[in-house]
């Protein structure tokens, strides 16, 4: 709009590209929103489709802003670089490609059917600007791929060590029952659940006499 006011941009255009951006703008908040999303696809943010829509839209920005078309390719990147922390690695190389492919492709259309807004050595460049972006992009999401997929590794490891201690914690690692410690804590937990619900606590006590005989006739494993 401050372009429009400014004389750099067409009011048409102007207005075209907003009701673009806004509609799928409220569309994925609406997918989102209303848990649509997660049976659409395995990421509810959506974040892989909601990236490609953000390029698209930012290269018709650039098509349609001839002075202050530069700064649209900083804003594609912006586009792309936020998704890299959500994204697999081949995703965010795809979306990459694909950016560098519609921006190239609307330089070319561009320069062909304006040249005096669009000066092909000019668009050159900011190809050529592009794909070095780019490509530094591609590999730092393959870095932040890698690093995702090591801590993904560490957390899993971490999750089953815990695991581990909690069960060493609570369980007798012969007979496999509640040991002393988490007998307590559950008697603990009962008590507090009689005493919310008013209920009166019962303790049940079984022994087993001559437990001995079986096992020495039977094993200790069946004992």
């Amino acid at each position: 709009a401050w372009q429009v006011r400014l004389g750099l941009m067409r009011i048409g255009d102007w207005a075209m590209w907003t009701a673009i951006s806004v509609s799928g703008i409220l569309g994925f908040f609406v997918l989102i929103r209303t848990g649509i999303s997660r049976r659409l696809a395995s990421d509810p943010s959506l974040t892989l489709a909601q990236t490609a829509f953000g390029t698209a839209s930012t290269v018709f920005g650039y098509a349609i802003d001839p002075p202050l078309r530069g700064a649209i390719i900083a804003i594609m990147m912006l586009n792309l670089v936020w998704g890299m922390f959500v994204l697999r690695q081949r995703q965010a190389q795809g979306l990459c490609a694909y950016g560098l492919a519609l921006l190239g492709a609307t330089m070319v259309w561009k320069s062909t059917t304006q040249p005096a807004l669009f000066p092909p050595h000019i668009e050159a460049l900011h190809f050529a600007f592009a794909a070095i972006l780019l490509t530094a992009t591609s590999v730092l999401s393959i870095r932040m791929g890698q690093l995702r997929m090591r801590l993904a590794a560490r957390k899993q490891e971490l999750q089953e060590a815990l695991a581990t201690i909690r069960a060493l914690a609570q369980i007798d690692e012969l007979t496999r029952l509640s040991n002393r410690r988490h007998v307590f804590e559950l008697l603990k937990a009962e008590q507090a659940r009689c005493v919310r619900s008013s209920e009166p606590l019962s303790l049940v006590l079984i022994d087993l006499d001559h437990f001995k005989e079986v096992n020495d006739h039977h094993g200790h494993a069946v004992g």
